[in-house]
């Protein structure tokens, strides 16, 4: 009853809104009947191929029947076996941090590794895999035990998940360089996820259950001379950016350096920076140098946090984290993204990429997918190969697992992390060696050295 004098129209009340199911945390559902049906799938369809039908002729170049990432042979040894045996036994809270050189194989090889020895690890995964590929497709992914990582505070669910899963002994793996650099050599920058949740997991854990760190490594080498796949994938990358166009006679080195100044020069005509005869890094910093300032100064007058270092690095997530607090459909975020991700592209090449005199095929077909995956769109070609990048060729995986990495309640998150470093790249810099002693590396001069 609506008391006298009371208007009695009826009022509109206004719905909270609801909270996207992209940035919605939904803890993981996982099947055991689903691991070891998809175990056999990874193995045959996306690394090995198909036993018997992969040689022959023709048509075991086909990529579903040759294995999508094209890795027949996986090289793990019993000792770095038994090693992360070890450390994922369920009585341990274990935290598996492999390196991440490429996309798509990643999950393949971890997958691998998982399905080996701790088959039910829960793994961390972008949200707009987990979440952003529909209802069927979560689903999917959540009985596969993927941790969605939702960015900023919506993170803590994931977090938390990940560390009661790891006290029950089930393990957890993420990759502590974050997003694929392309660089199959060096360690890139490493957050700290990893160790933040293990000392978590330390200050919860009964007496007699270690807290492990698990770095693990995989290198990815040729198993002959690609050097015609790596032109035809060249001669795309010209065709598809429109740039002035270079011979397959000219060295592999000579035709990537010419690709690389080429993608440069197109940046520095569209920022009015006039391209000079200095060396290709020389350029990229001076095109740096300037757009910095420019970022910052539009930052400072939006009213952004300042950033928390000088480094160069450190001013680009200032404009990244902006822009997650804003309407990134408005005039000033539009100029902050189009800052933000051109200065990302121009740092995602780095001159200790490769400091040798030589360049080995391996550098060239992942500074190949690196171009492409951040340079190459709108085609449902280059659409698939940012999903599935296909290598040049069939490939050898050499697995290491140094030491774990024990971790306390009162840890230095710090010294945990340059450890970690440390450990990963002191092993790949192992299979490297043994690599370079067994004198079968296919090598041209390296261009790059100024």
């Amino acid at each position: 009853m609506i008391p006298l004098g009371q208007n009695n129209m009826n009022t509109e009340v206004e719905k909270p809104k609801k909270t996207s199911r992209l940035i919605t945390f939904v803890p993981p559902t996982p099947s055991r009947l689903q691991f070891r049906i998809l175990t056999p799938v990874n193995r045959w369809l996306f690394l090995g191929g198909i036993p018997l039908l992969r040689s022959i002729p023709f048509i075991g170049s086909i990529p579903g029947i040759r294995g999508l990432t094209n890795i027949p042979k996986i090289i793990f040894p019993k000792a770095d076996t038994e090693r992360l045996r070890r450390s994922v036994s369920d009585k341990n809270a274990c935290f598996m941090v492999p390196n991440h050189p490429e996309f798509f194989t990643d999950w393949m090889l971890d997958k691998e590794i998982m399905s080996r020895l701790a088959p039910t690890t829960a793994s961390w995964a972008t949200h707009d895999i987990v979440n952003g590929m529909g209802k069927g497709a979560q689903k999917f992914w959540l009985r596969n035990n993927l941790i969605a990582q939702i960015p900023g505070a919506g993170g803590a669910a994931g977090k938390a998940y990940s560390v009661e899963w790891a006290l029950a002994g089930k393990n957890v793996l993420l990759h502590p360089e974050g997003a694929v650099g392309w660089h199959g050599d060096l360690i890139g920058h490493l957050y700290t996820g990893a160790i933040d949740m293990a000392i978590e997991a330390a200050k919860r854990a009964e007496k007699d259950r270690q807290v492990l760190l698990a770095p693990i490594i995989w290198k990815l080498v040729y198993n002959r001379d690609v050097s015609r796949g790596l032109h035809k994938e060249m001669d795309y990358v010209e065709s598809s950016l429109a740039l002035p166009k270079t011979s397959r006679s000219d060295d592999l080195g000579q035709r990537l350096y010419d690709i690389c100044v080429a993608i440069l020069a197109k940046s520095e005509a569209h920022y009015g920076v006039k391209p000079t005869d200095a060396h290709f890094f020389e350029r990229q910093d001076r095109l740096i140098a300037k757009l910095l300032p420019i970022l910052g100064k539009e930052l400072d007058a939006l009213g952004a946090e300042p950033e928390p270092s000088k480094a160069t690095t450190d001013k680009i997530r200032r404009g990244e984290r902006w822009l997650r607090t804003v309407d990134r459909k408005s005039e000033a975020a539009k100029s902050v993204r189009a800052l933000t991700q051109d200065l990302r592209l121009l740092v995602r090449f780095q001159p200790d990429f490769y400091t040798g005199p030589h360049i080995t095929q391996e550098h060239i077909g992942e500074s190949l997918k690196r171009i492409r995956s951040v340079h190459c769109k709108g085609t449902f070609k280059d659409t698939l190969n940012s999903f599935m990048p296909q290598p040049a060729g069939p490939r050898t995986a050499h697995i290491r697992v140094p030491e774990a990495i024990l971790i306390s309640a009162d840890a230095d998150v710090s010294k945990m992390l340059e450890e970690l470093r440390l450990r990963l790249q002191a092993t790949l810099d192992e299979i490297n060696a043994e690599l370079d002693a067994a004198g079968n590396a296919i090598t041209y001069r390296n261009v790059f050295l100024q």
